[in-house]
């Protein structure tokens, strides 16, 4: 996959296996983690 290892200034990388939004748990399906660039502070 294209751009899967960049790095990104000011950035760092999280994974985490779910994600409460509304209450609800979301799981990934194809995966078993999500991944997402978060800003430092």
């Amino acid at each position: 996959m294209a751009g899967q290892c960049e790095y990104r200034p000011g950035c760092r990388l999280v994974f985490c296996r779910y994600i409460i939004r509304n209450g609800k748990t979301i799981y990934p399906v194809k995966a078993k983690y999500f991944r997402f660039w978060v800003k430092v502070k």
